[in-house]
């Protein structure tokens, strides 16, 4: 027997010296441990790389995402006065196409320097978006399974997953890879109401406790409103009513011109009701009824 991890071979027929057997357990031993603790590192150093803040996937390969910013290490983009500066080290998938089995395909593209654009003032949302060439802005966004029938801007259109600016010059809509990154307005020469648009990120493990409770309420954001005034929910929640009810007259919540009653009765003494009703970001809703003595806005952890 020869081998470079045990220091002693024996011959057979010959007595072994103790001292040389107890050397050669010794040697296996450590080897065993030092395999040991390699192992776990690596596999620690695996489910860390999975879980981790910034998980490395190349996302261009996939048949699933697109029309997307990746990442930002300097940020999407700053404005200041009429201009926008789009930064540099934005890295996104731009719309392609699609693979004969229907896939997408997306052109992965970093912007390599920063890339200013003078904006001009009109009345409409304007958009921000990033080709593998010259970067630029558009009156407006579409999205559309058929041809706009407002022929300005840009417009993506999710069945081929291909991009269309309008061109003014031939009166037509050209094919032309693009992702849109923000959009803004200029109503006096100046950028306002700036978004941009949410990068992409990779759902990991330690990520799926914290998203399943952004539905529950988040309580302490609690905002007390007056009944039979009409608000605007800012993010997603839900409306809390209660109060007295009064014989042959009713308490409901209106939310977006639907009325719903939910505190009713005919005769006797005059009872109490309370309801909680879920709603959307941009509802319209009005809390009316007799005594209404509580009425709350109450935003969902993850109202966005």
């Amino acid at each position: 027997m020869s081998n470079s991890l045990i220091p002693y071979s024996f011959t057979p027929g010959t007595k072994a010296k103790a001292q040389e057997v107890n050397a050669n357990f010794i040697a296996l031993a450590t080897q065993i441990e030092e395999n040991k603790e390699y192992t776990t590192e690596l596999v620690q150093d695996t489910v860390a790389s999975f879980n981790s803040d910034k998980a490395d996937k190349n996302l261009s390969n996939t048949g699933l995402i697109t029309n997307c910013i990746l990442e930002a290490p300097n940020g999407v983009l700053t404005y200041s006065g009429n201009t926008i500066t789009i930064k540099n080290g934005l890295k996104v998938l731009i719309p392609d196409g699609r693979n004969t089995d229907g896939s997408v395909k997306s052109i992965e593209y970093t912007v390599d320097e920063d890339f200013t654009i003078t904006t001009v003032k009109n009345d409409t949302v304007n958009c921000v978006y990033v080709t593998t060439g010259t970067h630029g802005t558009a009156e407006m966004y579409q999205y559309s399974l058929s041809t706009p029938v407002n022929s300005k801007g840009i417009w993506f259109n999710p069945k081929e997953n291909k991009t269309y600016i309008y061109s003014t010059s031939s009166a037509s809509w050209v094919e032309t890879p693009a992702v849109i990154i923000a959009t803004y307005e200029n109503t006096d020469e100046t950028v306002s109401n700036l978004k941009t648009i949410n990068p992409y990120s990779i759902l990991k493990e330690n990520d799926v406790e914290t998203i399943c409770s952004w539905r529950n309420l988040d309580y302490s954001k609690a905002v007390g409103k007056t009944q039979n005034v009409t608000y605007t929910a800012p993010v997603d929640g839900y409306i809390y009513a209660y109060g007295d009810t009064q014989q042959n007259q009713d308490q409901a919540v209106t939310i977006n011109s639907t009325r719903m009653p939910f505190g009713y009765h005919i005769n006797g003494h005059i009872g109490s009701a309370g309801i909680c009703f879920p709603i959307s970001k941009g509802d319209t809703y009005n809390v009316f009824g007799y005594h209404i003595s509580v009425s709350y806005f109450i935003p969902c952890k993850g109202g966005v």
